[in-house]
């Protein structure tokens, strides 16, 4: 069976990446063109999420996403900043 990342995971990643380049929700919100709620939404892993948003707001942040039938961690895929933390 083909695996997935859980939305959680996802949500975790862009929150890390916005962190870690200083945005406020708000600020990455207007740059990928999205509305702050549904960031904030994506963010805590809600499912509603579209994908094609996600995307824009991964190309935002200067990163892409490809799709494999491999399994993927991808928290682990991020490197880790010592100012940044899992709150919002």
């Amino acid at each position: 069976m083909k695996q997935m990342v859980h939305p959680g995971q996802l949500g975790q990643a862009i929150r890390h990446l916005r962190k870690e380049q200083g945005l406020t929700q708000k600020n990455l919100a207007e740059k990928a063109g999205v509305s702050a709620p549904w960031l904030s939404e994506a963010e805590n892993g809600k499912a509603t999420a579209e994908i094609g948003l996600v995307f824009r707001v991964l190309r935002s942040l200067g990163y892409s996403l490809s799709v494999s039938d491999e399994p993927v961690d991808i928290l682990s895929m991020i490197p880790h900043s010592r100012n940044s933390d899992a709150s919002g």
